[in-house]
């Protein structure tokens, strides 16, 4: 039976309030029900910083996007594999809530992220799963695990800090810790395009300029077919775009366009120097921006690439 996007919307948006209840207050209110299967942590987190706002903002999106795709097995790893106790990676861990709701749902399997630094939400996630571990990384160096350790490895919206020349080592990372036959999947989001009015247009132009300086391209979704496939040790690769509403249609659409408006006001000193405007303005131009999206019907578009590793030595595995 399908679910209606006003459904999919309230759904998400009752898991977020337990979510931030949960960190503000350890026990949430009776009359909000939980994500099934789900404990209570105590306070660890202080709803009053940067950290707080930040996980927020990525447990949204997290939401939105296993809506998008029914659910948080991206590349269609065998259910069987999962419950017989695969080892899993996220790579730029973030907030850590995929990795807490998968190892509550496959309770069998070895979790693992990995990050730049370990987000306060992480370690709140960590304490209510007590399946996963995290670590300090960074995958355009080199990842802290050894060659073929793990059956599957997930990385979603890192294209901010990759370079484009930098894309096929962080796939060759990636593929370096995945077991021949092991299953890969990687997850870009576009910036909202154009034709939603000369704002948004001129924000989105002087975005791409001012990344492109650092070797960032802004919308690098449409590369990575080609990227992936460039890797000889990657097979059975496929690619999936959708094209999601943004502020327009539904309570779901309008979840995406908060998603977008919350970016810019949690990065302001970052949207400041890309934008070359002062911080202040920041908030202001966040409105505005939001308000034509939805008024010139904008929208996002996902990529999904996922890939299997190939089996290069005997198997002591079947994947089926």
């Amino acid at each position: 039976m399908s679910v209606s996007p006003n459904t999919r919307a309230a759904a998400i948006k009752r898991n977020l309030r337990w979510y931030e209840r949960m960190i503000r207050q350890g026990n949430p209110d009776d009359d909000i029900e939980p994500p099934s299967d789900w404990e209570a942590t105590e306070d660890e987190v202080d709803p009053d910083t940067p950290d707080f706002e930040e996980g927020e903002n990525e447990n949204l999106l997290h939401h939105l996007t296993r809506s998008v795709f029914n659910g948080n097995n991206f590349c269609g790893i065998p259910v069987g594999v999962l419950h017989s106790g695969a080892k899993v990676l996220d790579v730029g861990c973030g907030s850590g809530l995929w990795l807490c709701e998968m190892s509550r749902e496959f309770r069998a399997g070895e979790y693992h992220g990995v990050d730049i630094r370990v987000n306060p939400w992480a370690e709140t996630f960590q304490r209510a799963s007590g399946n996963f571990t995290i670590s300090i990384g960074n995958v355009l160096e080199k990842l802290p695990f050894d060659d073929n350790t793990f059956d599957y490895v997930h990385q979603r919206y890192l294209w901010f800090n990759i370079p484009k020349v930098k894309w096929p080592q962080v796939v060759a990372e990636l593929v370096r810790v995945t077991k021949p036959g092991g299953y890969i999947d990687v997850l870009e989001q576009s910036l909202i395009p154009g034709n939603c009015g000369p704002l948004v247009d001129s924000v989105i132009s002087m975005t791409e300029y001012t990344l492109a300086s650092n070797g960032i391209d802004i919308d690098i979704g449409p590369e990575l077919p080609a990227i992936l496939s460039s890797n000889n040790d990657l097979t059975d690769i496929s690619a999936l775009r959708h094209v999601q509403p943004v502020g327009w249609g539904h309570d779901f659409g309008g979840l995406w366009l908060e998603n977008f408006r919350r970016s810019m006001k949690i990065n302001t000193k970052a949207s400041a120097a890309v934008l070359q405007t002062s911080e202040f303005q920041i908030d202001s131009l966040a409105n505005q921006l939001c308000e034509d999206i939805a008024t010139h019907r904008g929208v996002c578009h996902l990529y999904r690439l996922t890939a299997r590793k190939r089996q290069n030595q005997p198997a002591t595995e079947e994947y089926i």
